[in-house]
């Protein structure tokens, strides 16, 4: 109602209390003498504001449409991949894990890598990478190459998520590659399961991952006697370090209070 968008004053007219877009309107439609006596007109008033507002609100979805489409046609151009550019021929820089050989470019390494960059600038400990292009890496040979992958692109395949997340989440976390750490963190956060609540808890307490031990805490909170009962529990007490399972009673008990 056109009275709920104006400030009203009982001791004014109504007529005082129409803006001037509102009394120009008015004046438009005639009802300048009727507006003095009574809010007759008021329904002809609101079904201009309103498609006054669809019409502003149609500009705002296309214009936001049009970014939408700049940003994935952005997103598609960052994606694009042609391993071609991983060959030895287009590469300085050969990256090696346990005897596994992935090709790289330094730039794009020490770009999205500060401990990469400090690796990879020439120093006297550093003279036979220097000179022979190949540096070890401590990343799982199974990682390596998606790892690799996701400097070039930002993008890990489904199937490598499934598969590798813990290791490339070691990964990221070593060479500090932030972004890649928190799609990881996320991905294992979303799909873990009561069965494996104890050991998702144990890789983010390793990592000190909140995404992953809140995840695990909302998981585990229903029923903290069911802890018992899962098949890890004896598994974790008896071989792993006494404080994970303290760390993790600890935090249940304190969402419970």
């Amino acid at each position: 109602m056109l009275s709920d968008l104006i400030p009203v004053n009982p001791m004014n007219s109504f007529w005082d209390r129409l803006c001037s877009r509102c009394q120009c309107m008015v004046k438009a439609h005639g009802f300048e003498e009727e507006s003095k006596k009574g809010p007759r007109f008021q329904a002809v008033i609101n079904a201009e504001q309103q498609e006054r507002k669809m019409k502003e609100l149609e500009k705002k979805i296309k214009k936001a449409e049009l970014e939408e489409s700049l940003l994935r046609e952005q997103l598609q151009f960052l994606q694009s991949w042609d391993p071609f550019v991983m060959s030895p021929a287009c590469t300085d820089v050969r990256l090696q894990a346990a005897g596994h050989v992935v090709y790289a470019h330094k730039a794009v390494l020490a770009g999205k890598s500060d401990v990469f960059g400090k690796r990879l600038r020439f120093n006297v400990a550093q003279l036979t990478e220097a000179k022979t292009g190949v540096v070890e890496v401590n990343v799982l040979p199974d990682v390596l190459d998606s790892f690799v992958r996701y400097f070039y692109t930002g993008v890990v395949s489904p199937s490598d998520l499934k598969n590798y997340a813990s290791g490339l989440l070691s990964a990221a976390d070593r060479y500090n590659v932030q972004s890649l750490s928190l799609l990881c963190q996320r991905f294992i956060a979303k799909n873990l399961t009561i069965e494996t609540a104890l050991s998702t808890w144990e890789i983010g307490y390793d990592y000190g991952s909140d995404i992953i031990k809140q995840a695990v805490i909302d998981a585990l909170s229903n029923d903290i006697k069911d802890i018992l009962n899962l098949t890890e529990y004896k598994s974790f007490r008896a071989t792993k370090d006494p404080e994970l399972l303290v760390d993790l009673f600890e935090s249940l008990v304190k969402k419970a209070l």
